[in-house]
């Protein structure tokens, strides 16, 4: 059976949802301009305002709002529009600070659901003072982060290992894989195909496919391509989706 100060918890959440939603347009085209502009705000936070921001901390914690607002904003925002074409709408701070706030008030019911899930299974323990609830971690909710310490201690681990006089010896993951049955103890490091597609000019070399574009309805920023492009940035997406899958417990099997 649901606790009090579960229930509570919940219906804040459902509370809070309610007057988030009543601020969105109510016609479709509206909600997709407002979705494209939070997609806008989403770049700018996840690149530029974390970097560029004095209070790094602060920067991080309203990122992470926006993240857990996502899922729920593609779901109010993003709908099948019935004329052809695509929406162009002038992006101002105005509007990018509204996309960023929606974000994050999306991102406070997801979170409140969560701890109301969290503490209904004992993994936190929140008390009820009024209005107030005081929130803290139970010795079980340790065990949600067992990927993450495995992962810590593994690069520890590998930072150690080549300095170390233990007889191991480095070797790439391709070499391990070929010479299964080489005599000595090896430590087999990753190495990414793709990483020859890797350029350390291609801040320069994009800067040279951008360029004003006169839309009719303002000036847009138009991008050409290249391979070279293509094939640096698949690179780095390669690289992170290796880590992300490593860090979510799928581990690739060796034989």
């Amino acid at each position: 059976m649901t606790d009090s100060t579960t229930q509570a918890l919940r219906e804040l959440a459902e509370s809070h949802l309610a007057t988030v939603l009543q601020k969105l347009p109510s016609d479709r085209m509206g909600r997709f301009v407002l979705f494209i502009e939070v997609v806008r705000a989403m770049d700018y936070w996840g690149i530029h305002a974390q970097s560029a921001s004095s209070d790094k901390e602060g920067a991080e914690h309203s990122l992470d709002l926006m993240y857990w607002g996502w899922n729920r904003a593609v779901s109010e925002l993003f709908e099948p529009l019935e004329q052809p074409g695509f929406p162009l709408m002038e992006s101002t701070p105005r509007s990018r600070g509204f996309a960023a706030r929606l974000m994050q008030e999306l991102g406070k019911v997801s979170l409140l659901r969560r701890v109301a899930d969290m503490n209904e299974r004992g993994i936190m323990e929140v008390a009820r003072d009024g209005n107030e609830f005081q929130i803290r971690m139970t010795e079980d909710a340790k065990a949600q982060f067992a990927d993450s310490i495995e992962s810590d201690r593994l690069k520890d681990t590998e930072e150690l290992l080549p300095s170390a006089s233990t007889g191991w010896k480095m070797a790439s993951i391709q070499n391990f894989l070929r010479y299964p049955g080489m005599p000595g103890s090896y430590f087999a490091r990753p190495e990414s195909l793709t990483r020859r597609w890797l350029r350390g000019d291609i801040e320069e070399l994009t800067k040279t496919l951008i360029r004003p574009w006169d839309s009719g309805h303002g000036i847009m920023v138009a991008y050409d391509a290249r391979i070279e492009v293509d094939e640096h940035y698949m690179a780095e997406a390669l690289d992170l989706a290796t880590v992300w899958r490593e860090d979510s417990g799928i581990h690739m099997p060796f034989s």
